[in-house]
């Protein structure tokens, strides 16, 4: 919480700002970690594991495996 100066609120710490100085947001692409694990997300699917295990075993969200799935056009 904001700390308090003369009885006004103090603002808190500016928003981060990408490099193009708009505020930053998810960009809606897979993170890296989780990109460089397609390949291994398709090898366990394949062997009949089931995307929660999937994505428990890889450390990755259960999105990443269904868009990695969804990208082979793989059936979940």
């Amino acid at each position: 919480m904001p700390r308090s100066h003369g009885g006004r609120l103090r603002p808190g710490p500016p928003a981060h700002r990408n490099q193009a100085g708009d505020l930053a947001r998810g960009s809606g692409e897979p993170s890296p970690p989780a990109r460089r694990r397609f390949p291994e997300v398709l090898e366990l699917r394949h062997a009949g594991v089931t995307p929660a295990e999937i994505a428990a075993r890889l450390g990755i969200s259960r999105s990443s495996v269904f868009r990695a799935l969804r990208e082979a056009k793989v059936v979940a």
